[in-house]
């Protein structure tokens, strides 16, 4: 998805810049890339992108390519209908009580039986981790949780309107209460934990396994932007937002150098900025399709209303 979404991203800057050249050869790249992702990666009969050739393995976390795509505005690289049966298949067999897991079905068909074969009271640690991985055939990369597969599949559930809102952010939900609630150590983000169902004892479950002090709090802000609906095209004149709230609502808005706030009330909108400055031209600035009909020029403390 990372490639497709590259080439995408290279169309759009050769029609930019009025290379008719380079337009051609990514049009001609990305029609190979998104015939083959089909031929060679979606399984029709589970209904889901492989994680790689050869094999049925589901990857959680394969279409982080698709979310970047969407957040640029660059649009769906694939038939959404298949991205809304591969979250679906995502969910099902790598879902987790604390996120979701990196790989299953490597070994077997997903899903994979990880039925601990003994009552072995198991310390926490990482020591006793690798020893329960060794001894009943945890896969210490795949059966694991990856920290950047819920927030993605939050924001991709949301913007295929898959599920309501609620549910499409229980993933990331889960994954952020056991950070700040259970473990309550939110400072230490790391980029792998260890699985609920690693082992029969609670101490092991739900901890971190790999990379402490990760940037993977990082990929939970694309979820600010999908659930305001900003779509942002700066050097085009256009700052389009749809949030996912019915009126009143305050979603943020962020650009590179520039806060600030869009609420609704009485049916009524209002662009705030609380941080640098926003240049627009006359209906380049507009909620759930409504323009604002002027020119939008503001700084810090400024506000429009319409």
């Amino acid at each position: 998805m990372i490639y497709l979404a590259t080439m995408q991203a290279c169309q759009s800057m050769a029609k930019v810049m009025g290379d008719s050249a380079t337009l051609n050869l990514c049009t001609d790249a990305l029609q190979v890339g998104q015939t083959n992702i089909i031929k060679y990666l979606w399984n029709n009969t589970m209904n889901y992108f492989r994680a790689y050739t050869g094999g049925n393995a589901i990857m959680g976390d394969c279409l982080y390519g698709q979310m970047i795509a969407h957040h640029l505005g660059l649009g769906w690289l694939v038939d959404t209908e298949k991205i809304k049966m591969h979250l679906a298949a995502e969910l099902k067999y790598n879902g987790d009580q604390y996120g979701i897991k990196v790989v299953t079905g490597r070994h077997n068909p997903p899903p994979l039986d990880l039925t601990p074969r003994s009552s072995l009271r198991v310390k926490q640690g990482m020591k006793k981790m690798v020893e329960l991985r060794d001894r009943y055939g945890y896969d210490g990369q795949d059966d694991v949780l990856w920290l950047g597969a819920a927030p993605d599949w939050s924001y991709l559930q949301i913007a295929t309107q898959n599920s309501a809102i609620t549910t499409a952010l229980e993933p990331t939900e889960k994954q952020l209460v056991n950070l700040r609630d259970r473990l309550r150590d939110l400072w230490n983000i790391v980029g792998i934990m260890s699985a609920s169902d690693w082992g029969p004892d609670d101490s092991i479950h739900g901890m971190p396994y790999v990379t402490s002090h990760y940037g993977f709090v990082m990929t939970d802000y694309y979820l600010l932007t999908v659930l305001s609906g900003q779509q942002t095209n700066i050097p085009g004149g256009s700052l389009k937002f749809n949030p996912v709230y019915d009126c009143p609502f305050n979603v943020p808005l962020l650009i590179v150098n520039t806060t600030g706030v869009v609420s609704c009330s009485n049916g009524m909108y209002k662009v705030s900025i609380s941080y640098g400055k926003l240049s627009l031209p006359a209906n380049g600035l507009s909620v759930n399709g409504k323009p604002y009909p002027q020119v939008v020029s503001l700084v810090a403390g400024q506000s429009v209303t319409w």
